[in-house]
């Protein structure tokens, strides 16, 4: 992605040079400049695709960190404006590697896509929505009163409270529940989550704990 990323940027700057000129001159920018093969258009679909190189060619997104684990790999891709919103994209690796976590974060758990393919009939899609606690204390009575007024909602009930992970001289706690009821209106709809974090104390960074940055 990061070779996808530098290529992109310098075809940019040959394309403003040549006054945006038509398709196959600007295939040949390509061409010239990049290092990432060109790919034949007539061969193009428009299911399948990469979200990440899409992202990055078409939106002009960067990676900004990334997580590795045996279960899971994971990029955080996001716009040039700070406060825009950002993906965390993540895929099941299909064996086991050494480049394992230590601890690894439950949200970067492979069980969580698991559900999510079970509920959505194997298709990909978006699975969570992350939201940012920002007043002290705030994801603990998020959590209490889900537990209070929805405690079907909840994905893991059995914890005593958001689960935590400390980070550098940072603290990070991170609370799941699920978006919504099933049709009978009783049990949770598995489909969708809501992850909720807070972040304390001198924290390295301001996404989800695990997350490595990286240039942009």
């Amino acid at each position: 992605y990061k070779t996808l990323e530098k290529d992109s940027t310098a075809f940019a700057k040959g394309y403003s040079d040549a006054k945006r000129p038509e398709c196959e001159a600007a295939r040949k920018i390509w061409k010239d400049t990049c290092s990432t093969p060109l790919k034949d258009p007539k061969a193009f679909t428009s299911s399948g695709q990469d979200l990440v190189e899409q992202l990055i060619i078409g939106a002009s997104w960067r990676v900004i960190a990334h997580h590795e684990c045996a279960e899971t790999a994971s990029v955080l891709i996001a716009p040039r404006d700070p406060k825009g919103v950002k993906f965390v994209v993540t895929s099941r690796r299909e064996a086991a590697t050494t480049r394992e976590s230590s601890p690894v974060p439950n949200h970067f758990s492979a069980s969580h896509i698991n559900r999510f393919y079970k509920a959505h009939a194997g298709r990909a899609g978006v699975a969570v929505l992350g939201f940012e606690v920002v007043s002290p204390g705030g994801l603990k009575e998020i959590m209490q009163k889900y537990a209070k007024m929805h405690p079907g909602l909840l994905v893991h009930p059995d914890d005593d409270g958001p689960k935590k992970y400390s980070v550098g001289n940072g603290e990070y706690m991170v609370g799941e529940v699920y978006a919504y009821y099933a049709k009978d209106g009783e049990k949770a709809d598995p489909g969708t989550v809501i992850r909720f974090f807070e972040i304390s104390g001198d924290a390295p960074h301001r996404f989800l704990p695990g997350l490595s940055p990286v240039n942009a």
